[in-house]
């Protein structure tokens, strides 16, 4: 039983077509198994799903499938496609240390066009905090990894990118500020209603009531 689960962990002997998903998604390591031949099937929604099912998907793996469907001379996807794998893709808890040394493999366009999705969403509708924090910190890591390129870079493209993400940090900004202060008036609010309580309770108050 010992070496069962073990096979099951290192993922020999796994099927990819399985339908026990208690099998497929016993161990991450199945995904090394079972990935190539989805891949090659072109079923990026199944590709998708395999990742996404599993409670601890490898980083490289993850850059792997970044990799694919930001590679515009392999794959036909429109952009709307590669937002909603890419939105998938933000659900998941990765290290971004990890992260940064795998993002490296990634060219100076695909990740001008992973920028120019993440601020796409960002401008979308309202995100989950945990997943605007995560877009923003893969916006460094992309910026970070590519970043003598994207200094260099001359092209109206590039440029057009950068000004779109500069923009929309400054806005989340401005937004943090402004929410900020806003917090700051309603905490002040209780203290100043309660001594406008007391000040009515005073006796020259009522002796004015009286005259």
């Amino acid at each position: 039983e010992l070496d069962k689960q073990l096979d099951q962990y290192i993922g020999l002997g796994l099927n990819s077509s399985t339908n026990n998903p208690e099998v497929t998604n016993f161990g991450a390591l199945s995904l090394y198994q079972s990935l190539p031949g989805l891949y090659k099937s072109g079923d990026m929604n199944k590709v998708l799903d395999t990742l996404t099912s599993h409670h601890d998907v490898p980083e490289d793996l993850v850059i792997d499938f970044l990799d694919f469907i930001t590679d515009e001379a392999k794959t036909s996807l429109t952009n709307a496609d590669r937002k909603d794998y890419l939105k998938k893709i933000m659900e998941l808890e990765l290290s971004h240390r990890v992260l940064a040394g795998e993002m490296t493999r990634l060219n100076m366009q695909q990740g001008l066009l992973l920028v120019e999705l993440m601020c796409s969403i960002l401008e979308d509708a309202v995100l989950q905090p945990s997943i605007e924090n995560r877009l923003l910190s893969w916006l460094d890591l992309i910026l970070s990894s590519n970043y003598v390129h994207t200094v260099l870079a001359k092209d109206d493209r590039t440029e057009a990118v950068l000004d779109t993400a500069y923009e929309k940090v400054l806005k989340l900004e401005e937004q943090l500020e402004s929410a900020s202060n806003l917090v700051c008036v309603l905490e002040a609010l209780p203290a100043l209603n309660f001594t406008q309580d007391n000040e009515k309770n005073l006796p020259y108050s009522i002796q004015i009531k009286q005259l």
